[in-house]
C-alpha cells in the first residue's frame, strides 16, 4: 500500500512539472512574439496634408491675436434705477382684470 502511494505521488509531482514546463513554454513564446512585434516597423500612414518634414511644404500665413483682446473692464457701478427693468419683465395684465 505504501508503495503505491508513492508512485501515484511520483506521477502527480512528474506531471505538475510538466504542466509548468508547458506553462514556461508558453510564457517563453508569448514574450518571444511581442519582442518581435515590438522591433517591427510601423507602416506609414498617408499624412493628410503636406509632409512636415519638408521645409518648403506651404502654410498658411501667422496672424498675432492677442489673448486679452475681447477683455472687458468689469469694475463696479453705482446701481441704476430697477423700476423701469422690473415694469418691462413683468407679465402683461388682462384685459378686464
Amino acid at each position: 500500500m505504501l508503495a503505491h502511494a508513492r508512485t501515484r505521488a511520483a506521477a502527480v509531482a512528474r506531471q505538475t512539472a510538466s504542466s509548468k514546463d508547458r506553462w514556461g513554454r508558453l510564457a517563453a513564446a508569448a514574450a518571444l512574439v511581442l519582442l518581435i512585434a515590438a522591433c517591427t516597423p510601423v507602416p506609414s500612414v498617408p499624412l493628410a496634408g503636406p509632409d512636415p518634414a519638408n521645409p518648403h511644404a506651404r502654410v498658411p500665413a501667422l496672424a498675432y491675436r492677442s489673448p486679452v483682446e475681447p477683455y472687458v473692464s468689469r469694475r463696479p457701478v453705482d446701481p441704476l434705477p430697477w423700476q423701469g427693468q422690473s415694469d418691462r419683465s413683468a407679465p402683461a395684465s388682462k384685459p378686464g382684470g
